[in-house]
């Protein structure tokens, strides 16, 4: 797919669309109930990640289902389709 006009790219963000995707073939690392620790990273630029949360234990509190990883798309790099996890902190 190659990239929109101007005039097509505001169409289509009229119309809308979803970012999930179907979860043939990503296999969640995670499942409800299960422990984890949000990274403690600190990189340049924007991160979903808030700051509040880095290094923290969390648990797993739902599987929100497969969707299009927005920073990667954005920069070109595909959609790269992964598992949204609701995580209770």
């Amino acid at each position: 797919m190659g990239a929109l006009s101007p005039e097509a790219l505001v169409a289509a963000a009229m119309v809308g669309g979803s970012a999930r995707r179907n979860s043939a073939g990503v296999e969640a690392r995670f499942k409800v109930g299960d422990r984890v620790m949000a990274r403690d990273i600190h990189p340049r630029g924007h991160t979903r990640l808030p700051r509040y949360v880095r290094g923290k234990p969390g648990v797993i509190d739902r599987i929100q289902g497969v969707f299009v990883l927005p920073d990667s798309n954005a920069m070109g790099e595909g959609e790269q389709p992964g598992t949204l996890y609701a995580v209770r902190f």
